[in-house]
């Protein structure tokens, strides 16, 4: 399998706290369980982030529906909740100015993983500017270093791992950080990278009718 850039996950086994698009991008590739087996972390995963992507019968979304099924991932997906401090972090981050707040899954996530030296997943970039700005020492990790993590690329092989990439793409339109994007396009191919309304105009072909 063609080297991704730097994988942040690689060479550590610390807890990963995981946000609702994380779960959803996972649960769009249909292996979420297996993904997660892959890896040697504990998973945690905070109640509000476990209320986000709860199947609702009024929701239209099939993969979040698949990312948390009714906790069939049980074993995978450790809940927890708030505690101590985290509350107090959490409260500041959901309340204020609206462009220095956060949805109450992604302040969660942040406010766990600060308190308890954990590995922050998530891809929101509001999410993580203002995490970086305000939590400078919390490591923060993607979707997209979970699905090229040496574990998870070595238990599903080089075809399905690029066809687990494109799945999130496409069904839940994974957001991709800059330093992937190129590296995605040649692994998933120009063909299909078409097909992601996610990726940035310039790493897809239009083509006029």
């Amino acid at each position: 399998m063609r080297m991704p850039p730097w994988n942040c996950l690689n060479d550590t086994s610390d807890p990963l706290v995981l946000d609702a698009s994380v779960l959803i991008n996972l649960g769009a590739t249909g292996s979420c369980e297996g993904i997660l087996s892959a890896l040697p972390n504990r998973i945690w995963v905070t109640e509000q982030v476990a209320a986000e992507v709860r199947p609702r019968r009024s929701r239209q979304s099939v993969s979040a529906g698949t990312a948390y099924q009714p906790v069939k991932l049980s074993e995978l997906l450790e809940a927890v909740s708030l505690k101590g401090a985290a509350v107090k972090v959490f409260q500041d981050l959901v309340s204020g100015p609206g462009p220095q707040t956060l949805g109450d899954g992604e302040a969660a996530t942040i406010s766990f993983a600060s308190e308890e030296g954990a590995i922050s997943v998530m891809d929101d970039r509001k999410a993580l500017r203002i995490c970086n700005a305000r939590f400078p020492d919390l490591r923060t990790a993607s979707t997209m270093d979970i699905l090229t993590h040496r574990q998870v690329c070595m238990a599903f092989g080089e075809r399905r791992s690029a066809d687990l990439v494109f799945e999130a793409l496409q069904n839940a339109r994974m957001r991709v950080p800059n330093s992937y994007l190129r590296w995605t396009v040649n692994l998933i191919g120009q063909d299909r990278a078409d097909l992601c309304l996610s990726l940035p105009k310039r790493f897809r072909r239009t083509f006029e009718s």
